[in-house]
């Protein structure tokens, strides 16, 4: 086989059929996923591909469903923030009487097309929780959380702040999560087409969220999975597939059931 002309082609053979699946689903436009199952199928199809000029340009009609979306978005937000008003002010109450530090938590993202914007959050961990250590991976259990901080992790009451940055125009209820700068400056170079996630607006749940029980990134192979399933977001994406998702996120919290896992 002649040498890919692709760059992000490079390590595609050889991965995990699932992860190679999402990133040809995005390069090719053709889906090895079956429709039935919603499992993987045989990705030895990518190895005749691997010469040819891909197109990840738009779709027809996108533009259009897009806007759909973000109108969406901005009316769903409206309709939950007077509910989570209360609970904010609750919430923020013990954050101040818990510990030291601000109530709202402010950081750095990167979002679609690499713009970075300000995410806002509830304090979960103690005041100052990496100015010894420098940016590293949250985990679960986190010595840095706060009791408080636990308690919103669990139900996810932490990021719903993030309403307002889907009413900024920075997020999306449903996309990729958003990542740190300097984690995709180090992720870009170590994961295939990690970049590839930047194509879509970030959101505060993801398919690969709902596909991996929220758990937060421990190894290079958590984050490879989670691009996979990103991936094959960008590629599927429909408002129907967004309306199952925040389903599904619901579900999950309130831990009803377990989302179906792919074999």
């Amino acid at each position: 086989m002649s040498v890919p002309q692709c760059p992000e082609c490079d390590d595609i053979i050889g991965m995990d059929d699932e992860y190679a699946c999402a990133i040809c689903g995005r390069l090719f436009h053709q889906d090895c996923l079956d429709p039935d199952t919603d499992t993987c199928l045989d990705c030895t199809f990518m190895a005749d591909n691997l010469d040819k000029k891909t197109d990840v340009g738009p779709k027809k009609d996108e533009g259009t469903r897009l806007s759909i979306k973000r109108g969406l978005d901005v009316v769903l937000s409206c309709l939950c923030i007077p509910f989570l008003i209360p609970i904010w002010t609750v919430l923020a109450l013990v954050i101040k009487i818990g510990s030291r530090g601000p109530i709202v938590f402010k950081q750095i993202r990167i979002g679609q097309s690499g713009r970075p914007f300000v995410l806002y959050k509830l304090r979960s961990m103690v005041d100052g929780a990496e100015e010894n250590t420098g940016p590293i991976w949250a985990t679960n259990p986190d010595p840095r959380t706060t009791p408080i901080g636990r308690f919103m992790r669990r139900f996810g009451l932490d990021e719903t702040m993030q309403v307002i940055n889907v009413l900024l125009g920075d997020m999306s209820l449903v996309g990729p999560r958003p990542e740190r700068p300097y984690f995709i400056e180090r992720l870009r170079h170590q994961v295939p087409s990690y970049e590839k996630r930047l194509l879509a607006t970030p959101g505060i749940t993801g398919w690969a969220q709902i596909h991996t029980d929220h758990k937060y990134d421990v190894s290079l192979d958590d984050v490879k999975t989670k691009v996979c399933y990103d991936i094959e977001y960008i590629q599927r994406w429909s408002l129907w597939l967004d309306t199952k998702i925040l389903a599904w996120t619901v579900v999950a919290i309130l831990q009803i059931r377990r989302i179906p896992k792919r074999r």
